[in-house]
């Protein structure tokens, strides 16, 4: 998974379904975290801190022509949706 989404990739969200108070689908955020489990935590730049859970939300990684920090695995080319699920809040 931190292969796959390097820490700083952009993210847009298409839909969260499980959650009681979800994110607003098109809402985009950067990647902060990946834990153990494989929730994806994004700081959202609405201001919330709720993770991605695999099987659950279906978000893209944006294409970045400059990453918050570059590095040899940072995004650069727009991925397919990806399902993921929802997850708590960040700590």
């Amino acid at each position: 998974m931190r292969k796959r989404y390097p820490i700083g990739s952009r993210i847009e969200l298409v839909e969260m379904t499980d959650d009681p108070q979800p994110i607003e689908p098109g809402t985009t955020g950067t990647l902060r975290d990946i834990d153990d489990a494989g929730t994806l935590f994004v700081t959202w730049d609405n201001g919330c801190g709720l993770g991605l859970i695999p099987g659950k939300d279906v978000f893209n990684v944006l294409p970045s022509d400059q990453p918050e920090k570059a590095g040899p695995n940072a995004p650069g080319k727009p991925q397919s949706r990806h399902k993921t699920g929802r997850g708590g809040q960040e700590r």
